[in-house]
């Protein structure tokens, strides 16, 4: 389905809304056996730089996904103009 650009926008803000909150509750769930790890002193200096990893990773994979979102909506939106100008060509003839 092809949308024009304002409510394709709107579906963009959405989707990436969405992703944010769900890499949100992503790095909750990753950051609380780390947590745990740190208060209890056990492993204490291999936890931080597993813990950094483990973040920049999970920002890399949701940045990449917000990335691959916006570049499927840009397609859509030239898929939709390249319509447009055909069907007005056809029209023209």
């Amino acid at each position: 389905m092809i949308y024009s650009g304002s409510m394709n926008d709107k579906m963009l803000q959405r989707v990436e809304k969405a992703i944010v909150n769900i890499e949100s509750v992503h790095q909750n769930l990753v950051d609380k056996p780390f947590a745990l790890i740190e208060k209890s002193k056990f492993l204490s200096k291999t936890a931080q730089p597993a813990k950094l990893n483990h973040k920049t990773a999970i920002e890399k994979f949701y940045r990449g996904l917000r990335d691959l979102t916006e570049a499927g909506f840009h397609f859509n939106n030239q898929i939709s103009e390249l319509m447009s100008v055909m069907n007005t060509h056809q029209r023209s003839q």
